[in-house]
């Protein structure tokens, strides 16, 4: 729990304090048409602010946060405010549930392309023309890309990715124990973590007595404090999840997806851009394995 916030205070000090007390998710509507409506709405809020460089931060044996050099006493510091802050707000992503794709979005005009990379296919607008320096398509007259990952692709830092790898291995430990104290089977692979964690609620993570394993369940909605909706087209092969971005970190005018295609062993990522939602959310919904 100390690692979270720890990363917490260093992304407070990152985004000068930044405003974290609310969660896009929170309070969404269930029905079908009220998502229909809901997801044609235009999103006005303020673009993030900039990074700066990382701070020199760790927290000591009493607990308290230094941050190049400084300490703040738990509770009694603005940053240890806004980390409380911050950790509510995780916790309120609880309450993300993942929408069905409207129907009308589930497929595209005839003249679209389809197009395949790295063992995934989509379909994106026709004028679309493929940037090999980039790996994207883009279209510069309506303002669309269409980015595919390469799941398979080397690291350009192997150092780094060997210590991401670490403490990927030691958070599915912790996870492993936070989703078993709510009587849920684990697997390891993202695509267990997604149905797990989407379908808890925020009464079912406060009700662990346990209070590492609540404060770990809590932390979980660090991944999804950059969204504001998450739809779900589930299937028996794999899972796909598009993953809408809030107005704070999307440009203006701009609607952008994060896509996973997630199968029981392995995890496919794209994204897709676009100036109206109807165009984004049908190239996003188009991704299938090949």
């Amino acid at each position: 729990m100390k690692r979270i916030t720890l990363i917490l205070a260093a992304a407070l000090l990152l985004t000068g304090c930044g405003d974290y007390d609310s969660a896009p998710g929170a309070g969404a509507e269930s029905s079908s048409e009220e998502i229909t409506e809901e997801v044609t709405e235009e999103v006005t809020e303020e673009a993030t602010e900039e990074l700066t460089e990382t701070p020199s931060a760790y927290i000591d044996d009493e607990g308290s946060i230094v941050v190049d050099g400084k300490k703040y006493k738990d509770g009694s510091s603005e940053i240890q405010e806004k980390v409380d802050n911050m950790m509510e707000s995780m916790a309120s992503y609880l309450a993300l549930t993942p929408y069905e794709v409207p129907e009308e979005y589930m497929t595209v005009p005839e003249d679209w392309q389809r197009v395949s990379h790295y063992g995934v296919s989509i379909s994106c607008p026709a004028e679309c023309v493929f940037e090999e320096d980039k790996g994207m398509y883009v279209s510069e007259s309506s303002e669309m890309t269409v980015a595919l990952e390469d799941p398979d692709a080397e690291p350009e830092d192997p150092e780094l990715a060997a210590q991401l790898e670490e403490i990927e291995r030691e958070g599915k430990v912790e996870d492993t124990e936070a989703f078993e104290a709510l009587g849920l089977e684990y697997d390891g692979s993202k695509r267990s973590y997604m149905r797990n964690y989407l379908s808890l609620t925020r009464e079912e993570a406060d009700a662990v007595e346990d209070k590492e394993l609540r404060e770990r369940i809590h932390g979980m909605g660090a991944g999804f404090m950059f969204y504001d909706k998450v739809f779900m087209i589930p299937g028996e092969e794999y899972d796909v999840y598009l993953l809408h971005f809030g107005g704070k970190i999307s440009e203006d005018g701009q609607e952008s997806f994060v896509i996973e295609l997630l199968t029981d062993d392995k995890e496919y990522r794209a994204g897709a851009y676009a100036g109206d939602l109807e165009t984004a959310m049908k190239i996003a919904a188009s991704i299938k394995l090949d």
